[in-house]
């Protein structure tokens, strides 16, 4: 049985998209640090940044 997939999409105004931004980067260098696989953060990030 698949899963079927959402798309979710969520305006923000500059603030919130900024707060987002750096929530993000900041998971995304505690991933690093620990060594974890960044790939999917990464895709996300690039996904938002549009």
């Amino acid at each position: 049985m698949r899963k079927k997939k959402y798309r979710v999409q969520v305006k923000l105004n500059p603030k919130e998209l900024r707060v987002l931004l750096e929530g993000m980067m900041w998971f995304r260098n505690q991933v690093i640090r620990t060594g974890g696989p960044t790939e999917d953060i990464d895709e996300f990030l690039l996904r938002i940044m549009k």
